[in-house]
């Protein structure tokens, strides 16, 4: 992924040890990479990275609670956009983890809220896969949609039933699988959003 961010772009990068070795794979690339040591914290790199002109920002795995809370709290300041790997099974997994972190670690406590400021902060997961003979590839790319966004383009009754739906249903968002690895090959399975049409700027 980072080979396809435009070049121009300033990375900085925060993990728990030091395991990307992205200056050494681009060396020519303006990067800036943190880690947290026995006198300075997590968090207090993170607030001298914020003031470092970074463009985008690259979270190690993500596997822990406070880590979690980083991401949620990187992706709302000081950056274009943020990548981070995490092991969850499922999108949905993936949320919930993410949910239940901020809940644990990031002052929230209800669950709505939690998940609301995550699917803001997580748009999309790239989940791959490793086959058998060890070839990691891409099994889908799934969009994390807001059900908002639904009300949003919707007509008025339709509204009324979906403020309804919302006030009853288990998560604040739905999840859209864009491209899907099937039979050897990848397929198209549904458009992105209209929100991500809005954000990639077509």
């Amino acid at each position: 992924l980072v080979e396809f961010i435009d070049p121009t772009y300033t990375l900085r990068v925060q993990e728990l040890i030091f395991e990307l070795d992205l200056r050494k794979l681009y060396p020519k690339r303006n990067i800036l990479s943190f880690r947290e040591t026995s006198t300075v914290s997590g968090q207090e790199a993170l607030d001298i990275q914020k003031k470092t002109d970074g463009i985008v920002t690259i979270l190690g795995e993500v596997a822990t609670a406070p880590v979690a809370r980083w991401l949620v709290q990187l992706s709302q300041v000081a950056s274009k956009f943020t990548i981070f790997t995490h092991h969850g099974k499922t999108t949905e997994s993936l949320v919930t983890y993410l949910r239940n972190a901020l809940l644990q670690e990031g002052g929230f406590n209800n669950e709505k809220i939690a998940e609301e400021q995550v699917i803001e902060a997580v748009n999309y997961d790239i989940h791959f896969m490793k086959s058998v003979e060890g070839h990691r590839y891409i099994e889908r790319i799934t969009e994390i949609v807001p059900y908002e966004d639904d009300i949003n383009n919707n007509s008025l009754n339709a509204n009324i039933e979906e403020f309804f739906k919302q006030n009853t249903r288990r998560h604040v968002y739905r999840t859209v699988d864009i491209l899907r690895f099937e039979d050897g090959r990848y397929k198209l399975k549904k458009a992105v959003s209209k929100r991500a049409i809005n954000d990639i700027g077509y």
